[in-house]
């Protein structure tokens, strides 16, 4: 976010709303114990596509091997193999 010129008090604001989440499981009626998020953004909330938007959008950039497909709110990699 910071290098979009996102600066506090927003980017600190962005961040509290991040971290710290939970998440559960349920399945058969029952539900599993509260774990971590650790990785991704929050589906369903306003802000979710945004903050998708903004986390893949330099994707392209750091990707050294391979073709990256990026389409609304999915990506696909593309790899060709050579054996030797």
């Amino acid at each position: 976010l910071k290098s979009y010129g996102v600066k506090d008090p927003l980017h600190s604001w962005f961040a509290s709303f991040l971290e710290g989440r939970l998440q559960t499981v349920k399945y058969n009626n029952r539900l599993s114990l509260p774990k971590p998020i650790t990785s991704g953004v929050i589906q369903g909330s306003v802000l979710g596509p945004l903050l998708f938007i903004i986390y893949i959008n330099d994707i392209i950039n750091v990707i050294k091997h391979g073709r990256p497909y990026l389409y609304a709110d999915d990506l696909k990699m593309v790899y060709s193999y050579t054996p030797d």
